[in-house]
């Protein structure tokens, strides 16, 4: 009997969820192919290449997120990190006084020590930043 009234009065609650939309953007880019474009930090051990970024502002840096993927082949983007050929790619993020800025790395993934060359061929990439509430 008392089970019962635990039931009936329980079934009285109603547990409701507000799901705040989450916002993305997508921002394309290139990468050009040539020589040049990558710089290296450690005689050619890493390489990098810097995007300028101002959809990344203080509320995204802060708050939100960002996911990288790069395209070497029509079609195909791959998300960061990624292994391709031996070579690992991987991404970082700031924010400054001059605005956002996203950076990729590529590196020896088999060996710290092993020299590699930086692409030479354009690769396509896709940046894909969204909202988050903060939680405190």
């Amino acid at each position: 009997m008392i089970a019962l009234v635990g039931l009936i009065g329980m079934s009285g609650c109603k547990k409701e969820e507000i799901v705040n939309p989450i916002n993305s953007r997508t921002i394309k880019f290139d990468i050009p192919a040539g020589p040049n474009v990558w710089k290296t930090d450690n005689d050619g051990l890493r390489w990098y290449y810097t995007v300028d970024l101002p959809e990344l502002d203080n509320a995204y840096f802060e708050d939100g997120y960002i996911n990288a993927h790069l395209s070497f082949v029509d079609d195909i983007y791959e998300p960061l990190p990624t292994v391709i050929q031996q070579v690992v790619y991987s991404f970082n993020y700031g924010f400054d006084d001059k605005g956002g800025f996203l950076t990729i790395f590529c590196e020896a993934s088999d060996s710290p020590r092993r020299q590699i060359t930086p692409p030479a061929d354009l690769i396509y990439g896709k940046l894909i930043l969204s909202d988050s509430d903060p939680l405190n």
